[in-house]
């Protein structure tokens, strides 16, 4: 495609069935394959074999110290940064499928400065008629930097993302960098002094064909994984307010694993009046996930805005391709986006339980003219987030670079 006859992809992310890595990966080789490309990938070493066979990734990567996220300090981000390349590196050097070649394409779709360090080495020793061209993906800022949500800007420790990014440019002139959204992608443009352009995160939604649930299960949903910078903290007094305005209103909250269950029914029980609120655990199926997205007629995502002011969000994707309406905080992305009328919903300006149960309430009120709306966008969401689409115009850019 476009000159391109092989798709890498370093999916290090991808570790296990549970979360949204797997579905991803095997939504890359679909496309890569329907266009007629070869396909690689790479995962975890924690990756189930069976799994990693079944879609065509060699389980050859282990888990880096960034992503346990459990130590951000700088000793610890330097460590890694001048530790894990050279082990990177040599799993390149010695799983690469074959010979490298300028056709090639090494896609990092979960990009960290440690990636961009450790293919850089990499490449270095990559004759320099052979050397593919490269693509990293941003979804978010470092972990460890910090993003004002009122002017939505980062601040932070860059120097080891501008030192890979001067070596890459030495290296080769074949490497291109983007972000999921456009305003994460100027501001890491700033940061990296290069440019970066908007690749979408895609969606799970099948392009042509699906079926949309015409009843739904539920009023009101918060679904992903319940992490503690997606609101977690807060559910029990989002559904204490919530229950309060809307005492016959159905609820569903997902959750990752039975820890999370066990704190968050623990916490609502207490208050009772639970007859209505369902608990359902997060599931790698496409199909039941994109199943369980539909069966809900409002999608509540209480990310806090410190966290997601510059960070995208699947879940948003896969509801606005379903054309279902969203309520979420006015400085994140999904709240700029519905503000712009590029989504369907509602905002909310305080982060507390009370404002978020207002909000909700609102969107319920209006529900029929927001579905409604949400509809009418949902084709746009559908065809940008494609992913069939995302690889088209991923290679067209790398080729019109490399032109």
């Amino acid at each position: 495609m476009n000159g391109f006859k092989r798709l890498i992809l370093f999916q290090n992310g991808l570790q296990e069935r549970s979360g949204h890595f797997l579905p991803e990966t095997r939504l890359w080789r679909e496309a890569v394959l329907g266009a007629g490309m070869a396909w690689h990938g790479f995962s975890s070493t924690r990756l189930d074999p069976r799994i990693a066979a079944e879609i065509g990734v060699d389980p050859s990567v282990p888990i880096l110290p960034g992503q346990k996220k459990t130590d951000l300090s700088q000793l610890s981000c330097l460590a890694a940064f001048l530790e894990f390349p050279d082990i990177l590196c040599s799993i390149l050097q010695q799983k690469f499928p074959g010979t490298p070649s300028a056709s090639d394409l090494l896609f990092v779709p979960y990009a960290t400065e440690v990636e961009m360090m450790s293919v850089a080495k990499w490449l270095g020793g990559v004759a320099m008629g052979n050397r593919p061209a490269v693509a990293f993906m941003f979804h978010h800022p470092a972990h460890e930097w910090e993003t004002d949500s009122s002017t939505m800007t980062i601040q932070g420790d860059f120097t080891r993302f501008q030192y890979a990014t001067g070596l890459l440019k030495k290296i080769s002139p074949n490497v291109r960098y983007y972000g999921a959204i456009p305003i994460l992608s100027q501001e890491l443009s700033r940061i990296l002094g290069s440019p970066v352009g908007t690749l979408p995160w895609a969606s799970q939604l099948p392009h042509h064909g699906y079926q949309r649930c015409n009843a739904p299960l539920w009023d009101v949903a918060i679904p992903g994984s319940g992490r503690a910078e997606q609101g977690f903290g807060l559910w029990p007094q989002i559904h204490s307010a919530l229950r309060r305005i809307r005492p016959e209103c159905k609820m569903l909250f997902q959750v990752s694993g039975k820890n999370q269950e066990k704190l968050f029914r623990a916490a609502v029980t207490q208050e009772g009046n639970t007859q209505k609120t369902t608990i359902a655990h997060a599931t790698p199926d496409r199909t039941s996930h994109i199943s369980l997205l539909d069966s809900c007629r409002l999608i509540l995502l209480p990310y806090l805005p410190s966290i997601y002011a510059l960070r995208g969000s699947g879940i948003f994707t896969e509801v606005c391709s379903l054309g279902r309406p969203v309520v979420a905080h006015v400085q994140t992305p999904m709240g700029r986006m519905i503000r712009a009328g590029l989504a369907a919903g509602i905002t909310f300006q305080e982060y507390t339980a009370s404002s978020i149960a207002v909000a909700v309430d609102e969107a319920l009120s209006r529900i029929e003219e927001l579905e409604r709306c949400a509809l009418e966008l949902s084709s746009v969401w559908r065809e940008r987030h494609d992913v069939t689409n995302i690889l088209r115009n991923l290679t067209a850019d790398l080729s019109n670079q490399l032109a």
